[in-house]
């Protein structure tokens, strides 16, 4: 048996929980007559770069921690953790208990306590990642007792915990408190940028202005990367003409409580009127049986000639990327499209290269490997996406009318 001294077993159980908050459903003793309601996920810090280091690695892991909210010492030999909500990946061993209204912390580095001698902490065998992880408690019989799901919560930055309040929700801290009560001062996340343009194609050029609440500093990239308070700040209305910007922004509160907001991200794509003469119409990505392509029931998305003469649409090409390389092509349109016409492409990945999912996808034409259309487009069940209004609108709407072939109807 694994012998951890009085602090070690005082400070064991930082777990931190995502999701509006966590469920306890058990109702078995933890051993002293404790029921398992009391066992909660107090906080979890899944980026930590600065914060704390373990007493055996030195270095700055991830951790969990846990709280018996019970005035009765509580025994978690057996119970377990995971960032699975299929089985149990780490289990506490025995003889390690929580004290009344005490706390646990959990190093989840993958360090893992049983599999290395004379640890002075404990040590899970899995990582947390805190964009997608969830962090899952089970009592002795591998029944799950509280789940938080991280991703509900959007850290945008290292060091930030998710903490418990005490009426059981979590909220996001920038101030963790490993091994500590939880640090509840009204921390809040800065409000996310607005952008005054849709994302979409403008003709010649587009003015876009960045808006943030509270005084917020706004910090920018135009490349696609993930903006920090060390990008280039927003001082003023940003031009584009280039064929395609990806804008990216955050903003700080001055606040010094405040979190960096989640981030923002639209593309704008430039091109002139002359260069745009066909677009994307109509998209449908959900097909079973309404499609142009009765046989197959492919994805399909129609293509109109906004010209009044015929367009041979060789150095066409149709993508669900915004860059064509040699590991995504896209798809090499042939044929005609008559003078005001329409024109449907059936679209799976053995003829096209790629698919569209229903779920959300983006659809991209290309003349002459420049971006003349695009729509990104989120869930289609049993409707599509078509184009309502000018070329120049960037007004899609869902619609049940759907139009293979023809003028769009509205909803």
């Amino acid at each position: 048996m694994i012998k951890y001294s009085s602090f070690v077993l005082a400070t064991l159980l930082a777990f931190t929980g995502c999701g509006g908050g966590g469920s306890n459903s058990g109702s078995s003793s933890g051993g002293s007559g404790v029921s398992d309601s009391n066992l909660v996920i107090n906080e979890v810090l899944a980026e930590n770069n600065s914060t704390n280091t373990d007493p055996d690695l030195g270095l700055y892991g991830d951790w969990i921690e846990l709280k018996n909210i019970s005035s009765t010492a509580f025994d978690l030999g057996g119970y377990g953790l995971s960032d699975s909500t299929k089985k149990v990946k780490w289990t506490f061993p025995n003889g390690t208990t929580i004290g009344a209204n005490g706390l646990v912390l959990v190093w989840a580095d993958d360090y893992n306590v049983t599999a290395h001698p004379n640890p002075t902490a404990l040590h899970t065998n899995f990582k947390l990642k805190s964009n997608s992880d969830k962090v899952v408690l089970y009592d002795k019989t591998g029944t799950m007792l509280q789940t938080l799901d991280l991703k509900d919560h959007k850290v945008s930055q290292s060091d930030i915990s998710i903490a418990r309040t005490s009426d059981g929700e979590y909220i996001l801290s920038s101030n963790p408190t490993p091994n500590s009560e939880n640090n509840l001062n009204a921390v809040t996340v800065s409000q996310t940028p607005h952008f005054d343009k849709k994302e979409g194609v403008y003709q010649d050029s587009v003015i876009v202005t960045i808006t943030a609440g509270n005084g917020a500093k706004i910090y920018y990239t135009k490349d696609g990367t993930t903006p920090t308070v060390n990008s280039t700040e927003y001082t003023g209305a940003l031009t584009f003409t280039a064929n395609k910007t990806t804008l990216k922004a955050i903003a700080k509160e001055t606040a010094t409580n405040k979190l960096i907001s989640k981030e923002k991200s639209k593309t704008y794509v430039v091109t002139k009127a002359t260069d745009r003469d066909v677009v994307i119409n109509e998209i449908f990505s959900d097909n079973n049986s309404s499609s142009s392509d009765t046989t197959k029931n492919t994805d399909w998305v129609e293509l109109h000639n906004v010209t009044g003469a015929s367009i041979n649409l060789g150095t066409y090409k149709l993508s669900d990327k915004k860059q064509i390389s040699a590991t995504h092509p896209g798809m090499s349109l042939s044929g005609t499209i008559g003078a005001n016409a329409y024109k449907v492409i059936n679209i799976d990945k053995t003829t096209s290269g790629f698919a569209l999912s229903a779920k959300g996808d983006s659809i991209v034409l290309y003349k002459d490997s420049s971006i003349i259309d695009f729509e990104d487009f989120g869930k289609l069940k049993g409707v599509s996406y078509s184009r309502q209004g000018g070329i120049w609108d960037n007004n899609f709407t869902k619609t049940t009318n759907m139009t293979p072939g023809s003028v769009n109807q509205a909803q």
